[in-house]
């Protein structure tokens, strides 16, 4: 499974204060699928809930689901990927 395993700091700013996990596929049952594989992204709290966070942002949130996608095809197909998740973003 391709997993990003740095939890000691943000993915977005590097601060390595209030960090939390931010799963990068979400609804639908996407939440539990991005667990399962490792799409789970270590982001401070103004990264994940600020006003200009993640959950804020729709290019931050593209950012991040690229990053993964493109991770998880380091050892796996596209196609495979979107049989996981549904679509492609890249």
């Amino acid at each position: 499974m391709a997993k990003i395993d740095v939890f000691d700091t943000c993915l977005i700013c590097g601060s390595n204060q209030g960090l939390e996990r931010h799963h990068v596929f979400y609804g639908r049952g996407l939440r539990q699928l991005s667990e399962k594989h490792g799409m789970v992204a270590p982001l401070c709290h103004r990264c994940h809930r600020g006003s200009h966070g993640v959950h804020f942002s729709r290019p931050l949130d593209l950012m991040l689901k690229r990053l993964f996608q493109e991770k998880f095809e380091e050892t796996h197909s596209r196609d495979e990927f979107m049989a996981i998740f549904g679509r492609s973003w890249l």
